[in-house]
């Protein structure tokens, strides 16, 4: 799984983070633009450092949710919300499940080839992240 799969995050969060960190990177570095690219609109410069900035920090805050985090477990089940199968382009699909974990729903991309008829659960090994935010550390179809 990819950190942003992994770790449990409202997207309200994200998005805030993200938006805050260009909207004042876009107040520091305003006079800096004027000096290089004379002719920057104030909005490309905002979606600039939105798009940049805005990432760096979500990354960084992702990461140190994941690596710095105590390493003691505990193994939570979870009922399947719904399951499906990834559209893909390349013919690379895979088959997912979406599950609602303390008010965050989150979908879970299985293995090529699994089939996801008689499973109703999921068993997730969780850990608290260095920020408080949950990371799925493990996790495995359940039928009970």
């Amino acid at each position: 799984m990819y950190l942003t799969e992994s770790t449990m995050v409202p997207i309200k969060v994200t998005v805030l983070a993200w938006g805050l960190t260009g909207l004042v990177m876009t107040i520091v570095l305003r006079k800096a633009f004027m000096l290089y690219f004379p002719v920057v609109f104030l909005f490309f410069q905002l979606v600039f450092n939105t798009v940049v900035f805005g990432g760096l920090v979500i990354a960084l805050l992702l990461s140190a949710n994941y690596y710095l985090a105590p390493v003691a477990t505990s193994v939570v089940t979870e009922r399947i919300v719904s399951s499906g199968i990834t559209k893909s382009r390349r013919g690379s699909a895979r088959p997912f499940v979406k599950i609602n974990y303390v008010g965050i729903e989150k979908r879970i991309k299985c293995d090529r080839g699994t089939n996801l008829k008689g499973y109703h659960k999921v068993k997730l090994t969780i850990s608290k992240g260095f920020l408080g935010y949950d990371i799925i550390r493990h996790w495995e179809l359940a039928t009970e």
